[in-house]
């Protein structure tokens, strides 16, 4: 299916499958492991919940991008938008840049998370990354986030909460088998998975300045308790 081809979010019923169809035929030529695990974050993530929390034409930096494959559909739902994915990664930074083809507003490079050039984006997406890291370093990546938002922007992060406990059980035995297993690559060689709950993420986000954050809970099928912190710079209605 031709990129071109991909409506947005207003359009009739089918368009978000549409975007996900077109979204696997990005990553066909990706090695077999590396496929695996694209397919699986593919089913894991809801991009339809982040999509529409996003205006059209907006300035999106995507930490921790990996893949790409959140970049890429948000890019791919609203041509119109700018995103660039920065990770830690090598090896999925190369595979997200073979994904971008002829499109000229996406972009991948890879560094260092906490380390981030600050800008004026209208939206910062956090997937499942900052339970890496200490809780000082939580806080400072989580400052630079909210220094690098336009006055109306918002910061969407998921994490894991640790309620229900059964189900963030599965989250910390899936990332410490990812990070030990050293697929997924971590910042420190001492590998740590600090995750807190609802209340302290959302205290966490307020403490360096977000005026409101909105809880989105985990889809009830989910297996994991993957939750959605959302951090308006300026409380609504004006994020």
């Amino acid at each position: 299916m031709p990129l071109s081809s991909v409506t947005n979010r207003h359009s009739p019923p089918g368009t978000t499958r549409e975007i996900r169809q077109t979204l696997r035929q990005l990553y066909t030529k990706a090695p077999w492991k590396d496929s695996l695990y694209i397919q699986g974050r593919a089913w894991l993530i809801d991009f339809e919940t982040i999509d529409l929390m996003i205006a059209e034409n907006s300035r999106i930096l995507d930490l921790a991008c990996g893949y790409g494959l959140l970049a890429n559909y948000i890019s791919l739902s609203q041509p119109g938008r700018t995103v660039h994915g920065v990770d830690l990664s090598p090896r999925r930074i190369k595979i997200a840049r073979q994904t971008i083809q002829d499109r000229a507003r996406i972009s991948f490079s890879m560094g260092d998370i906490t380390q981030f050039t600050p800008s004026d984006y209208d939206a910062i997406t956090f997937i499942d990354s900052l339970h890496y890291f200490d809780l000082p370093t939580q806080r400072m990546i989580l400052q630079r986030c909210f220094e690098s938002l336009s006055p109306q922007g918002k910061l969407i992060l998921r994490e894991a909460s640790k309620k229900p406990s059964w189900k963030h059980a599965l989250n910390y035995a899936h990332e410490w088998i990812m990070t030990h297993s050293h697929f997924t690559p971590t910042r420190d060689k001492k590998i740590q998975l600090n995750f807190l709950n609802g209340a302290q993420w959302e205290a966490l986000l307020r403490s360096v300045g977000f005026e409101a954050v909105k809880t989105i809970p985990p889809r009830h099928w989910a297996p994991y308790t993957d939750t959605f912190y959302v951090g308006y710079k300026k409380s609504p209605p004006y994020a």
